[in-house]
């Protein structure tokens, strides 16, 4: 039987893990998808499956964009962000680049089609990899073509993004730059929804201090990288300590959809843990054959579900 110590260790290291993983970066669906399903049907507007005979209904409004729609609707975005980098002491033109980067890749969701390759690599199991095809329907939800339920709009997909400042701007600073990139460095509020939050949580919560890096082409004024770092260790004496959680997203334009997505993302995790001893997770996700249905078609999740890659 696990002692109070051991119990604490394993539930925290689940909370973080499921912390991170409800980021949106590799989350491929509800906790339904556990279960045997039978394909959705939608009626009014309601998506649901059936599992075990039993009907499971969810709804993700949507709004549907064409490319005008969706223009106009990242460039009120495109203006939050430069009002909040004034706060910064960067220069104008260094605000501009950002925020002209960042808008890039406010876009929603197109109706299309990819594929994403997992890998998992940890230093207590053997590789974990796997492959997968999913599809975007316009009626809002995506479907992966070996499994017979599907995810939610709002689920894992390449055309995820930050919120309209994903940084604490006035803190932003010059980190590095080249005659074709520069990167910036920002204080970042990892976001935590204290009414989910158990004392311990709480704790190491408070103690999280992160930063985000975003590198930008200066030819296209693009998106290249975003990463996420835990800027210092955590730790509870005895206990626990993580030492490097770090994400990586990358990005490149998709010609048939007319938009930037991301293509890869990398995570590392590195720590310790009283009885369980040297952590080292690395999780890779990567997209390929992203294609967009012609003429492209956006959809906007209406969601105020809590989430770090928001629409």
């Amino acid at each position: 039987m696990l002692t109070i110590k051991q119990t604490q260790v394993a539930r925290f290291s689940f909370l973080l893990l499921f912390c991170l993983a409800s980021l949106g970066t590799f989350y491929h669906g509800e906790n339904e998808s556990d279960q045997k399903a039978k394909p959705i049907s939608e009626t009014n507007g309601d998506t649901y499956i059936v599992l075990d005979e039993q009907e499971i209904r969810y709804r993700v409004a949507f709004t549907l964009m064409d490319k005008q729609a969706m223009s106009v609707y990242r460039d009120e975005r495109r203006t939050k962000l430069i009002e909040s980098l004034a706060q910064s002491k960067l220069t104008t033109e260094h605000q501009e680049l950002i925020a002209n980067a960042i808008a890039k890749i406010y876009v929603g969701i197109p109706v299309s089609s990819f594929t994403h390759h997992t890998k998992v690599l940890s230093a207590h199991n053997e590789p974990v990899e796997s492959s997968n095809t999913s599809h975007v329907s316009v009626a809002g939800h995506i479907q992966q073509d070996d499994l017979e339920y599907t995810s939610r709009l709002d689920s894992n997909s390449p055309f995820m993004y930050f919120p309209p400042v994903p940084f604490v701007a006035e803190t932003g600073k010059l980190l590095k730059e080249s005659d074709s990139s520069v990167t910036f460095q920002f204080d970042f509020e990892f976001p935590m929804d204290s009414e989910d939050e158990d004392e311990m949580m709480s704790e190491f919560a408070d103690q999280m201090k992160w930063t985000i890096e975003i590198s930008i082409s200066k030819a296209s004024e693009a998106p290249e990288r975003i990463t996420i770092d835990l800027a210092k260790p955590i730790r509870k004496r005895f206990l626990f300590k993580m030492t490097t959680i770090q994400m990586d997203f990358h990005f490149k334009y998709i010609d048939g959809c007319d938009c930037f997505a991301m293509n890869r993302m990398n995570m590392e995790m590195k720590g310790s843990a009283l009885f369980v001893g040297k952590l080292d997770e690395s999780f890779e996700l990567t997209f390929t054959d992203i294609n967009c249905e012609q003429p492209v078609q956006f959809l906007l999740p209406e969601t105020t579900d809590f989430s770090f890659l928001m629409f």
